[in-house]
């Protein structure tokens, strides 16, 4: 118990904290100019799996840093299970009316009145923050992306 308090000090730190809020910023500028680069790029096919990617990987890192804090139940929110769903939609039934629906309904509701409501922030050097954000507004550009461009796309392709 002592030494986690030592290392808990240690870590708590003005130098450490200082590196990491550095590394973290730059994960945040990154990933709001890969984010707009992807879509603007290759919005058919692989931002999907940059969607997929990113999500899988914030919600890890909130998993060990909540895991620790032992708020690893607030893990059970809705979001989480609405950015799961989004993610078994994209992988494994691309083409399900119903789950698009739902999905659509999610992004553009529940997920779109969040960000305003619990007061989501941009603020790049918090990682706490930075995943808030992308779990729930990455869904709503993604919902735009299938809506407007990628089904419009199959729409428009010539059938064999």
């Amino acid at each position: 118990m002592r030494r986690k308090k030592i290392l808990e000090s240690y870590m708590n730190k003005a130098p450490i904290v200082r590196f990491m809020d550095k590394i973290f910023f730059i994960i945040g500028v990154l990933l709001a100019i890969s984010t707009t680069f992807m879509v603007g790029r290759y919005p058919n096919d692989h931002y999907y799996t940059f969607h997929i990617c990113t999500v899988i990987s914030l919600v890890v890192i909130r998993l060990f840093h909540y895991r620790i804090k032992k708020w690893h139940y607030y893990l059970f929110d809705f979001c989480y299970f609405g950015n799961t769903m989004i993610i078994c939609y994209l992988l494994f039934a691309p083409k399900n009316e119903y789950l698009y629906r739902m999905f659509f309904v999610y992004a553009n509701g529940p997920f779109g009145l969040s960000i305003p409501t619990f007061k989501n922030a941009m603020i790049f050097h918090k990682i706490d923050n930075l995943t808030s954000m992308a779990i729930h507004f990455i869904p709503l550009v993604t919902s735009f992306n299938l809506k407007w461009t990628t089904l419009e796309y199959e729409r428009t392709l010539p059938e064999d």
